[in-house]
């Protein structure tokens, strides 16, 4: 049995946005809808794209957006989220300072598809640095 996708109401998914980069490791966003946000919960930095229409039915299904990076809120205040990127890596510190490369991480990377070169857009994303006022979504 296959499952259709229907999208009959899309909505803009921008959240919030930037609102401060205080350093390279921390992000302040503000919150604009009435969503509930909890510590922990992982939000997108966006480049809003193109929008996505249906070439059989010519509805607008939505829009394609470019994440410049993943963030976990690590802070809640009354007007403003904490957030960072955190990223697990195995083993201990000792060992993580004497063989940096010796540690076991997962890496994956894109395999390109035989798709039909008239029908490629070739969609990329036009500022990929993050930036006070860049949009937020949940992730």
């Amino acid at each position: 049995m296959s499952e259709e996708l229907v999208i009959e109401n899309w909505t803009e998914p921008e959240i919030g946005y930037v609102v401060e980069i205080p350093n390279s490791y921390t992000i302040i966003v503000r919150i604009t809808k009435d969503i509930s946000i909890h510590h922990g919960d992982y939000i997108s930095i966006f480049e809003p794209g193109p929008l996505i229409t249906d070439p059989k039915t010519d509805k607008n299904l939505g829009r394609f957006d470019f994440i410049k990076d993943t963030i976990q809120v690590v802070e809640i205040y009354n007007n403003f989220l904490v957030c960072q990127k955190q990223e697990k890596t195995k083993g201990n510190s000792l060992t993580m300072a004497i063989t940096p490369l010796l540690q076991e991480k997962e890496y994956y990377t894109n395999v390109e598809l035989p798709v039909d070169d008239s029908d490629n857009k070739e969609w990329q994303i036009k500022d990929s640095t993050i930036k006070i006022l860049d949009p937020i979504k949940l992730a």
